[in-house]
């Protein structure tokens, strides 16, 4: 059994050496998850979260690509290269919707302003705000990783 656990934390990280090695590898993982994770999001909530258990779940979906992409890059670059493409995958994902909340933006009436607030301003205060917590804590991880346990746990000690 132990055997098996030493493999797989081997395996682990050696991939994510290969990514730390590489750092266009990585910024081009990040941006493709950012991008399958807001296509998806989009065909499967056309019009953004209806519902609370929609928004939990584009907030879940944002936190853990987040993390994903913050660990993978292990760079405070994350925090912007994910939520642009998350955005922009977002955005390629509602071209042929028809609606107020997600045809062209329109600041030259009152409504165009609630639509757009209503609309794109709160499908980005779910996902992207999480996506940028994630991506934090990612990074985080990553650092603490690369430093290796044992000598964090020497450091705090002293």
């Amino acid at each position: 059994m132990a055997t098996y656990s030493n493999h797989r934390n081997s395996v682990q990280s050696r991939l994510l050496q290969q990514f730390w090695h590489r750092r266009l590898v990585a910024a081009v993982f990040t941006s493709g998850i950012a991008l399958f994770m807001g296509l998806t999001i989009v065909q499967s909530f056309p019009r953004g979260p209806a519902t609370a258990t929609q928004a939990l779940i584009m907030m879940a979906c944002g936190f853990s690509m987040g993390c994903v992409g913050g660990l993978a890059m292990r760079s405070p670059l994350a925090m912007v290269l994910a939520p642009v493409a998350y955005i922009a995958a977002v955005e390629i994902g509602q071209l042929n919707r028809v609606g107020p909340t997600v045809t062209s933006i329109r600041l030259d009436e009152p409504f165009g302003i609630l639509a757009l607030l209503l609309g794109r301003g709160f499908r980005g205060l779910v996902c992207v705000l999480p996506i940028v917590a994630g991506v934090g804590i990612g990074c985080g991880s990553g650092q603490l990783a690369r430093l290796g346990c044992s000598q964090q746990s020497h450091k705090i000690g002293r």
